[in-house]
């Protein structure tokens, strides 16, 4: 039987009910939402690629997210397998180049491992990371790789998820209520004004769902941020995970791949422990000052660690949507991808 694991939602959705639209609302008009915990259904049957994992013990966020950046990009290099990491010049890419970079320089990996996928964006947009570390690689033009995929060959590593990780852009895109949803509480009135600035119109069987999923939270949501981030984390993962692989060639004539295959083009933060650590109360998502300065905080303060002389650059930096300026040169080309439980591959349409 065929499962749906990603979709354009506005071929999914558009003969759909009001409570599937205003979901999508919800989580991203453009975005392939799937909730894995179950509280909102959708009209056809879906599969879950990645579970939530199971919650840890509170403890040092900071210190657990450092290891496991390092640790992530170690496990890869010791694959020995070729890798290709693309680089947009942003927070979440700065952050998995600089890791590996570190490993580098510190343990005896071999540079020409790797090789970045990029374009010349990024160097406008992190002008720094290019000069000091970008040259240091092998680089290729991203749509070149995005058109000669070759899973056998390479791992693809892309710097996806940490939005999912770290909260939501939603935050920063509605500036009216911009301090609401920052600052605020989570309480009747806080919640209804969101509602109403996307556009959504609830029937008691929507907002069942919504108390449903916040129900499910690792810990008792109180502000509206976390809420925003705990959406993004339970709908959105699957989306972020799978979304540029659908701006490749590789389900052209019918092609089929494995999970195995499905493994050699993932997201850098798409691990259960960076999962693990972004479910706990403490983790750092803004500094103690939340402003979009200081969102992905911890993923900041392991940047300039790495690289204290970048600390102005960090201290500045907003939030960008990189991906933008190399998706909207792409043509779109799944409609539709599907798990298959007889055959154990996915395929699209």
């Amino acid at each position: 039987m065929k499962k749906i694991v990603y979709y354009m939602p506005k071929i999914m959705i558009e003969n759909s009910s009001e409570d599937a639209k205003n979901f999508l609302k919800l989580v991203g008009k453009n975005a392939s939402a799937i909730d894995r915990t179950g509280s909102f259904l959708l009209p056809f049957d879906t599969h879950i690629i990645w579970q939530l994992p199971a919650q840890i013990d509170d403890g040092d966020s900071h210190a657990m997210f450092y290891f496991e950046m390092l640790n992530r990009a170690r496990t890869l290099m010791q694959s020995g397998r070729p890798l290709v990491l693309f680089y947009s010049g942003g927070l979440d890419s700065t952050g998995l180049l600089v890791a590996f970079n570190y490993l580098i320089q510190s343990e005896g990996f071999s540079r020409d491992q790797i090789t970045i996928a990029t374009s010349i964006d990024a160097m406008y947009e992190n002008p720094l990371c290019w000069w000091e570390v970008m040259l240091k690689f092998n680089i290729v033009d991203v749509h070149d790789c995005l058109n000669n995929i070759d899973f056998n060959q390479s791992y693809y590593i892309m710097g996806e998820n940490a939005d999912q990780l770290f909260g939501s852009d939603k935050m920063f895109q509605l500036p009216r209520i911009a301090s609401m949803l920052l600052h605020g509480e989570l309480n009747t009135e806080n919640l209804t004004t969101y509602i109403h600035s996307i556009n959504i119109t609830p029937s008691d069987s929507f907002m069942s769902s919504l108390h449903l999923l916040i129900s499910k939270a690792p810990f008792k949501i109180q502000k509206m941020s976390d809420l925003l981030w705990w959406i993004n984390f339970t709908c959105k993962w699957q989306s972020v995970s799978l979304r540029t692989l659908c701006f490749t060639k590789t389900f052209n004539s019918g092609l089929e791949i494995s999970p195995h295959q499905l493994r050699s083009f993932e997201t850098f933060y798409n691990t259960p422990k960076f999962q693990q650590i972004s479910m706990l109360k403490s983790f750092a998502r803004f500094s103690e000052n939340p402003n979009d300065n200081s969102y992905k905080f911890a993923l900041r303060v392991f940047i300039e660690k790495m690289h204290p002389s970048w600390h102005e650059y960090l201290a500045v930096k907003t939030k960008v949507g990189s991906l933008y300026n190399i998706v909207r040169r792409r043509h779109y080309e799944i409609q539709k991808m599907f798990w298959d439980d007889t055959t154990s591959l996915y395929s699209a349409s």
